[in-house]
């Protein structure tokens, strides 16, 4: 008679193969004698890495920022446009921001480099560079901040802060020496997530076009 003896193939203990999937993910499985399921389990780990990484790299290649970041409040469409707006920005103004900087540094200035936002506060340029969409007004609210001041040397509480540029014109309503404010900017029918100064922008500033039709007279950019 003849008879088949089998004998087992020896296979690591559950805790070395735990450890092998650890250092190689998969590696274990094949020991263990599961080359399909390690080779799954190798493809996947490797596929989720990439998944983490190459976000991360966009993110610091090609200034991609995120919308939590931007603005904390909830509401998607607002939060996305105010991320859009800062990713849009975030490269000019970080230029700009350079520039001035190298400048200052170039004629001797050693005072703190400080950016004016959009609710009149003055941020240090390395912030006001990462939180760029918060400098959207901050020229207009800078105007306004200097109309107070100078109502307030003459004792006047009411005034209508009238500033004219060479692309808008930018109007405020000051009552009691302080200014309106809003939590929402509207940029070309886009809400954006940032508190300012509540001000109205009209766009005829004295670089504007003005031409007569039929209709009438008609003033834009």
């Amino acid at each position: 008679e003849l008879f088949l003896v089998r004998r087992p193939t020896p296979r690591p203990s559950p805790g070395v193969a735990a450890v092998l999937s650890v250092l190689v993910p998969g590696l274990g499985q094949v020991i263990a004698g599961r080359l399909g399921a390690g080779a799954l389990w190798f493809l996947g780990t490797g596929f989720a890495y990439w998944a983490i990484l190459i976000p991360g790299f966009l993110v610091h290649a090609f200034c991609v920022w995120s919308a939590y970041e931007s603005a904390r409040e909830f509401r998607e469409y607002p939060r996305t446009a105010t991320a859009v707006v800062n990713a849009g920005l975030r490269p000019l103004v970080g230029r700009y921001v350079a520039d001035t900087a190298d400048g200052l540094r170039a004629i001797g200035v050693e005072a703190p480099f400080l950016v004016m936002q959009s609710n009149a506060g003055c941020v240090p340029a390395e912030r006001a560079e990462r939180e760029a969409h918060r400098l959207l007004l901050s020229g207009p609210t800078a105007g306004v901040a200097g109309t107070i001041a100078l109502a307030a040397r003459h004792d006047v509480d009411g005034v209508i802060s009238f500033d004219m540029g060479g692309t808008s014109l930018d109007v405020c309503l000051v009552q009691g020496g302080i200014p309106p404010t809003t939590s929402t900017q509207m940029v070309l029918d886009h809400p954006i997530l940032v508190p300012s100064v509540d001000i109205v922008t009209a766009g005829a500033g004295g670089g504007s076009l003005a031409e007569v039709d039929r209709a009438g007279r008609r003033i834009g950019l």
